[in-house]
């Protein structure tokens, strides 16, 4: 999974980790390709802008930038229980700027944004539009909880951050599949061309899309009706994608 990881940050979209060991696979990540250099921010549920981040209590995104500005490596922003948070009104603002160069962190190029969402009475539901911009990361008891043995560091001119080409067939079987989802087919092109870096198999590509873009969008965007006929659209002879959805659902909604 850190090499999903990895591939959400080389498309420039946010990896958003679920599960029991979310913190810890983004504390691994940035052990082993951002030197260690890693700031994490506790999200509060006052936090209601995007400028609430910037300067958070014990640090926010604006001490990381200062401190990573003159680095060319990556350094690692989570945003820690970002779903205690309104995303549409914090998260969503700040990752549309960041894409066109408007950030308040513009000056320290290095600097990428991750986040971890938990489960409780503090959390709000996910938006929709959150997944034209980041991608889920679900991890089981199986994820990495500790660091990576080696101290790792990739240089931002590193191939690793180079994109692929880009899995048209994989991409128009999935919309085909379910159409509800086409408004994703950018942040798929690019989520898709940066995991043809490491993966060969389009199966493999075809599933981290699925489960990364496609089905957190229905479970956040659908009626419960609406997510029923796109299932049944879509096919689920073994019952595992409604299973997978039973799933985000208690995550995200």
């Amino acid at each position: 999974m850190l090499l999903q990881v990895h591939a959400a940050i080389a498309a420039g979209l946010m990896p958003i980790t679920l599960g029991p060991s979310a913190l810890a696979a983004l504390t691994a990540y940035a052990h082993g390709a951002c030197g260690g250099r890693l700031h994490i921010v506790h999200v509060s549920p006052s936090a209601i802008q995007a400028h609430d981040f910037d300067y958070a209590p014990g640090g926010g995104i604006m001490v990381a930038a200062s401190a990573a500005k003159d680095i060319d490596g990556i350094s690692l922003v989570v945003l820690e229980g970002a779903n205690r948070s309104p995303l549409e009104a914090s998260l969503v603002p700040l990752l549309q700027l960041a894409e066109v160069g408007l950030s308040p962190f513009a000056t320290a190029p290095g600097l990428r944004l991750a986040a971890s969402l938990v489960n409780g009475a503090t959390t709000v539901p996910v938006t929709p539009q959150l997944w034209s911009h980041a991608v889920a990361i679900q991890l089981g008891p199986s994820a990495p909880t500790t660091q990576v043995a080696t101290l790792g560091d990739v240089a931002r001119s590193s191939e690793l951050f180079a994109p692929g080409d880009e899995p048209k067939g994989a991409i128009e079987a999935l919309l085909d599949a379910w159409p509800d989802c086409n408004e994703l087919r950018p942040a798929m092109s690019r989520f898709g061309a940066a995991l043809t870096r490491f993966y060969d198999e389009e199966d493999r590509i075809s599933d981290a899309l699925l489960r990364g873009l496609v089905l957190p969008y229905v479970v956040t965007a659908l009626t419960l009706e609406e997510q029923a006929e796109a299932l049944a659209n879509a096919g689920d002879g073994d019952g595992a994608l409604a299973l997978a959805l039973r799933g985000l659902r208690r995550r995200l909604a």
